[in-house]
This record gives structure tokens, sequence and C-alpha cells, in this order.
């Protein structure tokens, strides 16, 4: 095997992340962030999951890695006091709050 192919074998077993394909990375929210936000209330891991709808390894996960930004804007609106919930009000209520932020976005923008 020649030096080359030996160096693109290894290449290929590169682990590389994933980025989250939902949304603009910007709207993530970061593990340092996530870790501040979880702290700042005084919450457990296993109280984090429960509000979140969310399995504490999942929480751990988002401590280390960050958070999609769906759980981003969850952990937005707990602190604007607004609790999500399951089923169609939890779907309206991040409906609404996503549409105030693409709407922010988009005067930022300009």
């Amino acid at each position: 095997m020649t030096k080359a192919k030996a160096a693109k074998e290894a290449t290929k077993h590169i682990r590389r992340p994933r980025a989250f394909a939902s949304a603009d990375s910007s709207l993530r929210i970061n593990a340092a962030d996530f870790c501040a936000w979880q702290e700042g209330l005084g919450l457990s891991i296993a109280s984090v999951a429960a509000l979140l709808y969310v399995a504490e390894n999942t929480v751990a996960k988002y401590r280390a890695e960050g958070a999609p930004p769906d759980i981003a804007r969850q952990c937005w609106a707990i602190i604007a006091g607004i609790k999500p919930d399951t089923g169609q009000k939890r779907a309206e209520l991040l409906g609404k709050f996503n549409l105030a932020l693409d709407q922010a976005n988009l005067k930022f923008a300009d």
C-alpha cells in the first residue's frame, strides 16, 4: 500500500461531529450556557430532564455538547416564565416563541 493510499484510508475513519441540521447553529445553546442556565435555576439533572421532557442521559449530553435549537428555545421560554407543556399547548407556545424569535432575527438582519 502506498503512503498516499494509507493516508487516505486513515482519514476515512476520523469521527467528525455532526452538526444539527434542523436550524441555524446560532440558535443552539452551547454547553457552557446550558450549564449556566441549569445552575442559575438551581435544578438537578433529574429535574431538568423532567422539565424538558427528555432523559437524564440526554441532559448530560446537553451539558457536554450543547443543545439543539428546540431545547434552547424551551430554556429561554422557562427563563421568560413560560412552562413547557406537552401536546397542542406546547406546540402553540413554541410556535409563538419561534415566530417572535424569527421576527426579531429579521429585524436585526436589516
